[in-house]
């Protein structure tokens, strides 16, 4: 398939960044705190993607937003897409555990928290003493959302 330039350079790809973080938070104000943006201007975002897409994407319902099948079928090409992107441009680097100064999320059940985190943490102490972890109670109804949403790491 033959790219046509005038066309993408069309659309500013900031705008599938934002339509990542809509679907992924299903709430302007949430999705606008994710990217640092103001409520109004993901709103505004919002109506131009809607513009962009000719659909509306996210509608409201009491639950709050509800993707239109169209932003469903979106969803997983626009985040391969974006994270083609993002290593076409990031510069990646090799993971060194006793110089990388991260946090990672892990969701586990309280028992195995009790099992295996000290022995987790004082491995981590010597091997990675820049990582951080952040240990949070394990939720099966919401685990799978949370890894696609970054909420989690493991």
């Amino acid at each position: 398939m033959t790219i046509d330039h005038v066309d993408l350079a069309r659309v500013d790809l900031n705008l599938l960044v934002a339509l990542d973080a809509l679907l992924a938070e299903r709430s302007v104000t949430r999705a606008a705190a994710r990217i640092g943006l103001g409520q109004s201007a993901m709103s505004s975002t919002l109506a131009r993607l809607r513009r962009l897409f000719d659909d509306e994407l996210l509608t409201r319902s009491p639950e709050g937003m509800r993707p239109t099948p169209r932003a469903l079928a979106l969803a997983e090409p626009l985040r391969t897409a974006l994270r083609q992107v993002q290593a076409l441009v990031r510069r990646e680097e090799a993971f060194d555990p006793a110089t990388v100064a991260r946090q990672f999320t892990i969701s586990l059940p309280d028992s195995t928290e009790v099992l295996l985190g000290p022995r987790l943490l004082a491995y981590l102490r010597a091997e990675a003493p820049g990582v951080r972890l952040l240990l949070r109670g394990f939720d099966r109804a919401t685990m799978l959302d949370d890894l696609d949403t970054d909420r989690i790491d493991l």
